[in-house]
């Protein structure tokens, strides 16, 4: 399979949910389970239903991120009926439960019902899913099972906090609601005075007097932490809209801040654990915040990172700097020293984990320091190599577009420099088998062997596991970075590499001493 961007063959891309998730057979925590039970049309018989649980969440982020956060991942087939049962472990008393339908039978063909819906240990949800004009299904196939639309609806212990969030987001008759691209609407008559009924205000008292009625009989801390859910999505409603509507409609600023406002008021009333549980409470404060932010005219670059920093504590700091270096941040030149900073003053060694894995990559990061085997079975560290600019090349034995990148790309530069002290050109084989990688080498196909400026390593065998590999989550190849003679990336996986003599020029500029970040606008 080729990565859509250029030369790149996807190893194991099967695999990848397994790479990022947990099954779950019978390690189950004593007294942590939830019981889901589905209800389809019985023409839906032997489909597959997808269950995923995430115990810890922090927003909307990006995929690597959240795949980054544990989680567990289920499959249930629907029985003759359309039926499913299912018993689901929970490692704490709260998680976020995803479901999806399998509609094709093949890897990522999957057709979401609902999507991060709090499950609470001791839940006895029953989900009964029916053809109705409310749902329409994101996921577009030509299945006829697929084209009518979905109702769901739930009963049964903890049911309420799934219906409230269903109707919300899949409102009858139009209504919007958060989540949903709507259009702003003007709430000053035509003599500039403020008209009450701003319908997001309004709509926020709506929700929340409808969520505290279905409420009623949830304990105290499932409460908190669906009203957390509720002031974050709009939040981040708030803030995604905020820019575009104050640039459109500058008469509206005191819609906007009483509504915000009055948000800040009820978040302020949650408690500490009920804000840092919910996936949504995180994400709406730092859209918030960055909105604001940048209604300063400021750069994100010249003070967000700190403000965020000093402006709040304990874990929802950690939660907000986390979401902070997992959003695009490429172009910072001091994102270094803020990732040493964040390691110094949060809390969560899991969240300080998370934004190293977010950061590693960036240009002005330092770059893994491995060791690893050569041909004669030296062993060559990064370290030893100071002092030169390094490019690195990843592949494998196999890999076609392996050969190809380093015939026609990589070898008539590693000649053009040959016997240059001020470049090395490391190749990184991946091969499981010792002798397979030796005789790729003298295929001469792969990687230049008998210059002095150009290393052949391989990972020992562990392949795909091996710490370097790992480190950088490398999963197609061939991969490339480019690194500096002080141990920091210039540049990681840039499709500069493989077009033309780009990679020429960066070298070249490089070893003339010019800047050579080619993501901050060319050479």
């Amino acid at each position: 399979m080729i990565k859509d961007r250029s030369f790149k063959i996807v190893l194991a891309i099967f695999c990848l949910p397994f790479l990022f998730s947990e099954v779950v057979a019978g390690n189950k925590p004593p007294g942590y389970e939830a019981e889901v039970q589905l209800q389809f049309d019985a023409r839906y018989a032997g489909d597959t239903i997808y269950a995923e649980l995430y115990p810890k969440l922090i927003g909307e982020g990006d995929w690597n991120l959240e795949q980054s956060l544990l989680h567990t991942s289920y499959q249930f087939v629907l029985d003759g009926q359309g039926r499913a049962k299912m018993k689901i472990s929970m490692p704490k008393q709260f998680a976020y439960l995803s479901l999806a339908r399998d509609i094709d039978g093949k890897f990522g063909g999957k057709n979401p019902l609902i999507d991060f819906y709090l499950l609470e240990s001791g839940d006895s949800i029953a989900v009964n899913v029916s053809s109705d004009s409310i749902y329409s299904p994101r996921f577009y196939s030509e299945d006829p099972r697929v084209k009518p639309k979905y109702r769901l609806d739930f009963a049964g212990t903890g049911a309420e906090k799934f219906q409230f969030f269903y109707e919300w987001r899949h409102p009858v008759g139009g209504k919007h609601r958060t989540g949903e691209s709507v259009a702003f609407v003007p709430v000053f008559d035509s003599l500039g005075r403020y008209n009450e009924g701003n319908h997001l205000f309004h709509d926020f008292l709506a929700d929340s007097t409808r969520l505290e009625h279905l409420m009623a009989d949830m304990d105290a801390e499932s409460r908190e932490i669906c009203r957390a859910d509720l002031v974050g999505e709009y939040f981040r409603f708030l803030g995604r809209n905020e820019s575009t509507a104050k640039h459109n409609y500058p008469q509206v600023d005191f819609a906007y801040d009483e509504f915000r406002n009055e948000l800040w008021k009820r978040g302020g009333t949650l408690s500490e654990n009920a804000k840092v549980q919910s996936k949504y409470y995180s994400d709406g404060v730092y859209e918030l915040e960055r909105t604001a932010f940048m209604l300063k005219n400021r750069d994100l670059n010249s003070g967000f990172y700190a403000e965020l920093r000093d402006g709040y504590s304990g874990m929802l700091r950690d939660h907000l700097l986390t979401l902070f270096f997992s959003q695009s941040i490429d172009n910072m030149g001091n994102i270094g020293q803020m990732v040493h900073n964040a390691q110094s003053v949060m809390e969560s060694e899991r969240l300080k984990r998370i934004i190293l894995k977010c950061t590693n990559k960036l240009p002005g990061i330092p770059a893994f320091n491995f060791s690893l085997p050569n041909m004669d079975g030296k062993m060559v560290s990064l370290e030893k190599l100071k002092g030169k600019y390094v490019f690195i090349d990843f592949y494998f034995t196999g890999c076609s577009d392996c050969s190809y990148f380093y015939t026609h790309t990589l070898r008539p530069i590693e000649e053009k420099y040959k016997g240059d002290k001020r470049v090395c050109f490391i190749s990184i084989s991946i091969d499981a088998n010792k002798k397979e990688w030796l005789s790729s080498l003298t295929s001469g196909r792969y990687s230049t062997t008998g210059q002095a400026n150009v290393l052949n390593l391989y990972t020992g065998g562990k392949g795909i596991n091996s710490p370097l590999i790992k480190n950088y989550d490398v999963f197609a190849y061939p991969e490339h970075m480019f690194i500096d003679p002080e141990g920091k990336i210039v540049e990681f996986d840039k499709d500069q590499f493989r077009q033309n003599n780009e990679l020429e020029k960066l070298i070249s500029a490089a070893v003339r001493g010019s800047k050579v970040y080619l993501n901050s606008g060319g050479l």
